[in-house]
């Protein structure tokens, strides 16, 4: 009889953790998507500026479009639908990190690699 109540009663404490661990995981969902698209975006940036010695802005929107990514075991998928502002916004984090900087001697905007 005391078996089956603690069985009982350890069953339904490992429901409430495994219940819990993934209300908090779907509740953090689309900041962790977020911020992976914000770091893929950044190094695929990152790549096509080691092989260009300067982009522009649009250069790298048009690299950005389609991108995606996903949480392992979910059915979410977050997708660029605005390489524009996506571009803007990790372009601004990567000059605050001091890795490119903006070079503003051409006609537009150029942003290049930033020499260690």
């Amino acid at each position: 009889m005391l078996n089956t109540i603690l069985g009982i009663i350890f069953f339904a404490i490992a429901t409430m953790i495994i219940y819990s661990w993934g209300y908090v995981k779907e509740q953090k969902a689309p900041y962790e998507l977020n911020r992976k698209l914000n770091s893929k975006a950044e190094k695929k940036i990152l790549e096509e500026l080691k092989t260009h010695d300067s982009m522009t802005k649009k250069e790298i929107s048009k690299i950005l479009v389609g991108m995606s990514v996903s949480n392992f075991g979910s059915r979410k998928r977050l997708v660029v639908q605005e390489p524009n502002k996506l571009a803007k916004i990790v372009l601004d984090n990567m000059i605050k990190k001091e890795i490119v900087e903006t070079d503003y001697s051409s006609k537009g905007n150029v942003f290049i690699l930033k020499k260690d």
